[in-house]
Parts: C-alpha cells; structure tokens; sequence
C-alpha cells in the first residue's frame, strides 16, 4: 500500500496542445494504492530420467487506487513451462505467459480539475492502469563444460494489447463521446524482443567474475485524438475532415543495449568484496501524426499536417557502478559497507508547431526544431553501512584438541 503524504497543489496556467483554449488553475493530485497478489504453481517431472518438468503456475493482482482512470483494476496471468536437461552439461527451458487484465476506465473523475474550472476532459489512457492483455514466450538454455564455466542464452517475445473505452466530454450539459465511440486514446500497443548471454567464470576457487549482454527493442503504437475526432467532424465536407482516420497515430521504436559486468572475491574467510558496473545505451524515434487536416478560425481555413518529417532520436546513456565489503565479525554478525555512483545522460528536443495554414489571406509557417531548455541529466552518489545479524547462528567452534 501506499499513502502519499501531499495536499492538492495548485498551479495556474493558459493551457497547452488541446486545452489551449482553457485557462486557470490546474492541480495536481496525489494517487494513493493499495496491491495484492496471490499464487502457486503445480511441476511434475514427466521424464524422470531427463529431469523434464512440466511446470503450471496462475497469479492474481488487484489493484485499487484513487484519484486514477482505473479505480479497481485485477489481472489474471497463467504460465506454462517446460525444462529438460539435454544431457548432464546442457539445461534448456521454454516458458509461455498469458496475462489479462481488467477494469473500468473513468477518464471524468481523476482529471476534472486537471484540465480547468468549468471542463473536463481527457484525451488519453494511462496505459499502466488500462485493460489490457498480454502474451510472453521465453526460451533459455544453459551450458556448464566444467566446474569452472558456465553461460546462457536466452530470448523473449512479449506483446500486449491495451483497451480504452470511447471518451466522454462535458460540454455544458449535453454529452458526447471523444473520438469516435469505442475508440480511446493512448497507448494501443507494445511488443518487446529481448536476447541476451551470459557467462560465469571461476578462475580461482575464491573468484567468480560474471559477464551479461542484453539487447531489448521495444515497439509503441499510440492513437491518438486528432481534431478530426467526432463522427459529425468526419461528415462534414467543409472542415476537410472528409475522409480523414478520425485520430492521429504515433508510432516509436526504441533500442536499448546494455553490458554488464561482476565479480565476487574472497579475499579472507572472513572478508568478501563484490564489484558490479553496468551501461546501457539506447535511443527512441520519434513520429508525429500525418495526413489530417485540421480546421481553425474561420472554418474555411485549415491548417495541414501533411508529410510530416519524423523527429531526430532521442538517445540516453546510464552507467551504475557499485563495490561492496563484507566483513564477518563473528559467525552471526557481518559488517557491510558499500558505495555507489549512478550517472544518467538524456538529450532532449522542444518542438515549436508550425503548419502550413491553407489560405491566401493567412501567412504560412512551419514547425521547427530546438534542442530543448534543459536535457534531463543527473548523477545520484550513495554511501551505505551496515550490521546484518543472523539470528540462530552456530556458535564458534572450539579450538582443536592436539
């Protein structure tokens, strides 16, 4: 569970992208939520001799939260496995995941105050809260030649599917569905592909070095609310929304790589040292929606959004490097200490809209590009020590008698 300890701020402001036209005060409201989650699997060995297991497992979340889009939200996901050992040296295992989650999307109630006094609208889904449904496939297998090495390799395909009900928007006392009915905004689609190795090495009894390589490509398909929205827009001929797909769409695609490193030393029966550094770089695409017309002041006049140009990537670096001591005072009693150093590096971009207005008494104009006001770059530096007791722990044994 969690209680945030944060009163409604508020903050005043002329509005921005749809609700350009509202002004006032908008707030932010804290979200408090409270999880659960149950379950269990069931494996039975169905070849004994080659340790083939048939695994079955099913979990249960529920989440309730306020002041969300999804108040009440549960998901359901099964997993079926199956492993086998190939032989005394190699392991292999195949794992299939179904979840699917449920709950009623309220896009009035959260964000009434969000968007100004007098309105409430909301244009899109948080896709963490939506209904959704989702499948994994994942396959690993692991080879140990000797005592000393042993490595894997694994791959996974997940895709998820996200479901927001049609919209609602209050315009003074009539109703209306925002876009077209059955039809929300957000997030519709992700599917991710992830591999990877990873090797581990034993040069020395009281040594292990560890070594992992991750690639991850993500792909987001979002649909958004294009002002060509309503079904009386799309049958209107003289606002050129005739024809138009009634939403904006926006597709990314990211690629992360990330290398990782670790090694654990024993360096006395009583001292440990362990070492981990890990980078990942990665960088998002960026596309904004194309071929819609959208009319403005007065009707006749529109503004168009056609072959648009994608935005340049946006790419990011992280580095984490951690060392930590362990040293055993007595055989229930450790000291730890430990220090660590997290560096991220982002570039950003601040785009200026611009569409080219299509009339001959309105003057024409193009968006453009900056680099941004501030790219988000932090570094957090951590120093920690501490006592960790082992409760019931083996008194010391006496000395040897000669």
């Amino acid at each position: 569970g969690r209680s945030v300890s944060l009163n409604q701020h508020a903050v005043n402001g002329s509005g921005s992208g749809s609700d350009s036209s509202l002004g006032g005060t908008f707030f932010g409201v804290p979200q408090d939520w409270f999880k659960q989650n149950l379950g269990g699997e069931v494996g039975y060995r169905i070849i004994p001799q080659y340790d083939t297991k048939l695994t079955v497992g099913y979990r249960l979340d529920t989440v309730d939260r306020s002041n969300a889009q999804v108040g009440h939200s549960w998901t359901n996901t099964g997993s079926v496995a199956l492993s086998s050992a190939f032989g005394p040296q190699i392991d292999g295992r195949i794992t299939f995941d179904y979840a699917d989650r449920s709950g009623s999307v309220s896009y009035l109630t959260p964000w009434a105050n969000l968007d100004g006094p007098g309105t409430a609208q909301a244009f899109s889904g948080a896709y963490y809260q939506a209904p959704m449904t989702s499948e994994a496939v994942t396959l690993r297998a692991d080879y140990t030649p000797n005592k000393s090495l042993s490595g894997g390799f694994y791959v996974q395909f997940k895709n998820e599917n996200y479901t927001y009900s049609g919209i609602p928007l209050i315009a003074g006392a009539t109703p209306s569905t925002i876009p077209l009915t059955g039809v929300g905004g957000g997030l519709k689609q992700d599917y991710a592909l992830s591999v990877g190795p990873d090797i581990t090495y034993r040069p020395m009894p009281n040594l292990n070095l560890h070594f992992f390589y991750n690639y991850e490509q993500l792909f987001f398909n979002f649909q958004g609310n294009g002002n060509c929205a309503t079904a009386a827009d799309i049958a209107t001929v003289s606002n050129g929304c005739t024809g138009s797909v009634g939403y904006n769409l926006n597709k990314q695609t990211s690629g992360t790589h990330t290398i990782g490193l670790s090694g654990e030393w024993k360096v006395t029966e009583k001292l440990k040292l362990k070492g981990d550094y890990a980078v990942s770089v990665g960088s998002v695409a960026f596309t904004q929606f194309n071929g819609v017309f959208i009319p403005v002041t007065p009707t006749t006049v529109l503004q168009s959004y056609q072959n648009v140009s994608n935005y340049p990537d946006v790419n990011s670096l992280m580095n984490n490097v951690r060392l930590t001591a362990t040293y055993e005072v007595t055989p229930g009693i450790d000291l730890i200490g430990q220090v660590a150093y997290t560096s991220f590096h982002n570039n950003d971009w601040n785009y200026a809209p611009g569409p080219i207005v299509g009339t001959t008494t309105a003057s024409t104009s193009i968006g453009y590009l900056t680099p941004g006001y501030s790219s988000p770059n932090w570094s957090v530096g951590m120093i920690m020590g501490g006592v960790k007791i082992k409760f019931g722990a083996p008194p010391p044994l006496p000395p040897a008698v000669p």
